[in-house]
């Protein structure tokens, strides 16, 4: 059987350092600094017990108290160890190490020369197989990585079994001029694991993270940046480096509180996940904090204090149809692709009021009642003489009968029938149109105001009497392109 003793270990210093780190930043960092050791408890952790120990157990908390570190990993293709109904009882009892996955057994290792008691593994904490049991802990996550006396990433090994303990890679002599942030940004966000959407929320909300990757070990909490072999210092440069997310952001983005939303989403959309269906929930924790601390809802990353910005989102590239049925297709999460905000003109901007979102309550199977949000607004025509041409791979440009430039349409699909096309209006502008649709064409609209439109498609339903409309693009329209002074019924986009 592997034990620890067995396992090929790396110099004792990177522990010493890590511990000093720690303590410094226990000592000196006021803000996000541990007072106790005694965090309340994930459900269930792992109880590592001492360096002599060849087995672990996994520990029921029962809301009891202690320190525990958390494991960021790359599950890898193979499956990993993981915990189920019928491993329970088993892992309850004792699990032996030599049957743990490497990336496992090494931050077991690192938790013990850290002194912490306690570990929290996803795959090894919550019961894989129990849709309920992932439900409930998945919205723990943020009290999870909040609470950790320390977050661990094995940013080194690409899956479960490589593990990230190696003999450390001293390029340079110790303590000399090394380029910190560049480093750091090279070996950590630019690393594979960084590219998993689970991970943004993990570091996000963490305290303090120890790296461990190819080129040694790096520290990140909310006041420093560090690296083994450099006596550089240096401060976190972003919203996502910060542990006092997201209180951070009102110095960040003092003048638009809104970016801090737009931010976040916009680099969360450019992540892998493994399952795509994991998309609205793996960003939740992120988003329940951003506002629980704005004071507002965010509802599938449409957020209410914001709430016409959030819904003038633009694809980066087409999407395909949508992946989630029980998500409007107002929101971004509805779609499995990158998106980003566009620029809009705040000056003579009048946001329309009439488009809203409303809540009813459907009965799925077995007779449970779901709550469904959709969003609401007046149904505005586009003049019949417009046409559209294709001006680049994402942008079309609008034409009146006459040939003359109204408007900048961006199409969320390919094949999409104009006829049946119209908007909704969320705002109207004076100026600004080409940064919001980044588009440097030399002609411009006509004098006179401009919309800024969710292009829509009515479709017909099976065994449904009335007409449903999905989105299917963004725009900026010139008013006189548009038949605002017709009837307007008001639709719901589904």
């Amino acid at each position: 059987m592997k034990t620890e003793a067995s396992s090929p270990s790396p110099p004792q210093d990177i522990f010493t350092l890590a511990r000093q780190w720690l303590h410094e930043c226990d000592t000196c960092h006021s803000d996000h600094r541990f007072a106790s050791s005694q965090s309340p408890l994930p459900s269930r952790v792992l109880d590592v017990g001492n360096s002599t120990d060849e087995e672990i157990r996994l520990y029921e908390s029962n809301e009891g108290r202690g320190k525990y570190a958390v494991l960021s990993h790359t599950w890898g293709i193979a499956q990993p160890l993981i915990l189920t109904f019928e491993s329970y009882p088993t892992f309850s009892r004792g699990i032996p190490l030599g049957v743990m996955d490497l990336t496992f057994r090494h931050a077991i290792i690192v938790t013990r020369r850290l002194g912490i008691q306690y570990l929290w593994v996803d795959a090894l904490c919550i019961i894989q197989d129990s849709r309920e049991d992932w439900q409930r802990e998945s919205q723990r996550m943020e009290s999870i990585f909040a609470m950790a006396y320390c977050r661990i990433s094995s940013i080194s090994a690409g899956n479960t079994q490589e593990g990230f303990l190696r003999p450390s890679i001293q390029e340079t002599p110790l303590y000399s001029s090394i380029k910190n942030n560049e480093d750091f940004r090279r070996d950590v966000e630019q690393s594979l694991q960084a590219s998993r959407a689970w991970i943004l929320p993990e570091r996000t909300l963490s305290t303090r993270t120890i790296y461990f990757t190819n080129k040694g070990i790096y520290w990140e909490c909310g006041s420093t940046i560090r690296r083994e072999y450099s006596d550089q210092i240096n401060e976190p440069q972003d919203l996502i480096s910060s542990s006092r997310f997201p209180m951070n952001s009102t110095h960040l983005f003092r003048d638009c509180q809104c970016q801090t939303f737009e931010d976040i989403f916009e680099k969360y959309s450019c992540l892998r996940l493994t399952k795509s269906t994991d998309r609205p929930v793996a960003i939740s924790t992120m988003e329940r904090a951003m506002a629980r601390f704005y004071r507002t809802q965010s509802l599938f990353g449409i957020v209410l204090r914001f709430f016409h910005k959030s819904l003038l989102w633009q694809p980066f590239m087409r999407l395909e149809q949508p992946k989630f049925q029980n998500i409007p297709t107002s929101s971004w999460m509805s779609y499995d692709h990158r998106i980003y905000y566009g620029i809009i003109c705040m000056d003579g901007l009048e946001w329309n009021e009439d488009v809203q979102i409303v809540s009813r309550t459907e009965t799925g199977t077995a007779n449970r009642t779901m709550r469904q949000y959709i969003l609401a607004g007046p149904l505005v025509r586009i003049h019949p003489g417009c046409r559209t041409e294709r001006s680049s791979h994402m942008a079309w440009e609008m034409k009146d009968r006459n040939g003359a430039l109204v408007g900048c349409i961006i199409y969320d699909q390919e094949a999409i029938n104009e006829d049946k096309v119209g908007c909704i209006v969320i705002a109207e502008g004076s100026a600004g149109w080409k940064e919001f649709a980044r588009v440097s064409w030399r002609e411009d609209f006509p004098p006179g105001r401009f919309s800024y439109c969710l292009l829509v498609e009515g479709t017909r339903v099976e065994n449904v009497s009335f007409e449903t409309y999905r989105r299917v693009g963004i725009g900026t329209i010139h008013n006189g392109s548009l038949l605002l002074n017709e009837r307007r019924p008001t639709i719901s986009l589904s």
